[in-house]
């Protein structure tokens, strides 16, 4: 896993650990979707790296993903009570915090 430190974390290094952990499962890609610009063609949508689902005894419970404007921020969705402590223990890994939305 990279080791936060001092300097900006990145989104490589955010999909880094994507990778080494067991708890964070890449999307997949979507074969067979229609082709808008070849009608009758399907094509392959290839997922964004930096998207992950979080799997916690073989559930689904949440999904993390960089930021769109590629902020350093990571966007976490799911049920509060399913995903604060993996949020916060990768937060603190990554040298920052976690800061739930307020609905």
């Amino acid at each position: 896993m990279p080791v936060a430190n001092s300097t900006p974390f990145e989104r490589e290094s955010w999909i880094r650990v994507i990778e080494d952990r067991s708890e964070l499962i890449p999307a997949q890609p979507l074969p067979g979707i229609p082709n808008p610009f070849k009608p009758g063609e399907t094509m392959t949508v290839s997922p964004d790296p930096a998207h992950a689902s979080l799997v916690i005894d073989q559930l689904e419970v949440g999904s993390f993903s960089w930021a769109m404007n590629d902020e350093t921020l990571i966007n976490v969705h799911g049920n509060l009570n399913d995903v604060r402590s993996f949020a916060v223990e990768l937060a603190e890994f990554l040298g920052g915090v976690f800061v739930p939305e307020r609905p």
